[in-house]
């Protein structure tokens, strides 16, 4: 791309203190033209601007969609019982990757423009600027945890929550037992989680399509009469849902009973005898 002839090619290669890194000679070219040489330990996290509080906002955002999510925050009537922890439970339960990704993908989404900017002015101005949290305080967080019934969770646990993987390592190099360990644990566990999801389909069974459809018709109401741009945004969405959710009831209500197979016969006597197939 740049043109350089093969003889006046010359390069170094700067790397943090990640583990993952092949070792300097093995990243270093034979007429040594092309050499590497890694950064002082606790020196990236002051220049690299994702550390700039760009993946520290991203975090938060994550863990507040997380809770959002999981949380049951609608309070019970008056002389109902109180049946928020049980939910919050269940919808933990359900949680799973493809949750996990979409909702990190949308912190990432949600990140200020002003935050990747400021994240920049270290490196470039030698300028230190306090990353954007508003409304992704502590206070903030414990507030939503009340909300969803959780009034045992402090201020100090929130806080031990929201910053344990800050000062903890983010990897973990596996010693060969351990490895053989994780492997022999999963195939000893295959079983059980066959068992465990026939159960969970008994316990949860799926929703009716007749049921999604009414509840559809709920959400479609409400949107109708909401003024709010960012949630009539979806109008249009619900209702292709709603037309597709209807097709398929039609389909299935089309599809033959199995009994429709079978019919009645009498014989000379005008006897019934048992069904056969046709």
């Amino acid at each position: 791309i740049l043109k350089i002839p093969d003889d006046k090619v010359k390069a170094l290669v700067l790397l943090d203190n990640c583990p993952a890194h092949p070792q300097v000679e093995q990243l270093t070219s034979d007429d040594k033209k092309i050499t590497c040489m890694f950064l002082p330990a606790k020196q990236t996290s002051l220049i690299q601007p994702m550390d700039q509080g760009v993946i520290y906002t991203a975090k938060r955002l994550y863990k507040k969609k997380l809770l959002n999510e999981i949380l049951e925050v609608e309070e019970p009537a008056a002389g109902e019982e109180d049946r928020r922890s049980y939910k919050t439970l269940q919808n933990h339960k359900n949680y799973n990757i493809r949750s996990m990704i979409y909702n990190f993908a949308s912190a990432v989404k949600d990140i200020k423009p002003s935050s990747l900017i400021n994240s920049w002015k270290k490196l470039l101005i030698n300028e230190e600027v306090e990353p954007d949290t508003a409304e992704l305080e502590t206070e903030d967080f414990h507030n939503i945890f009340h909300q969803g019934g959780e009034n045992s969770a402090t201020l100090e646990d929130i806080e031990l929550w929201l910053e344990a993987d800050e000062y903890g390592l983010s990897y973990h190099i596996l010693t060969e037992e351990e490895i053989v360990e994780s492997v022999t644990a999963t195939e000893n566990s295959e079983t059980d989680e066959y068992d465990q999801h026939e159960t969970d389909d008994n316990v949860n069974p799926k929703p009716k399509l007749g049921e999604i459809k009414d509840h559809l018709n709920i959400v479609i109401k409400y949107v109708e009469d909401n003024n709010d741009e960012n949630i009539s945004a979806y109008y249009e969405h619900l209702r292709h849902l709603r037309e597709l959710i209807v097709k398929e009831i039609t389909v299935k209500g089309r599809q033959p009973k199995i009994s429709s197979f079978f019919k009645p016969v009498s014989n000379v006597n005008n006897e019934s005898v048992p069904y056969t197939m046709d």
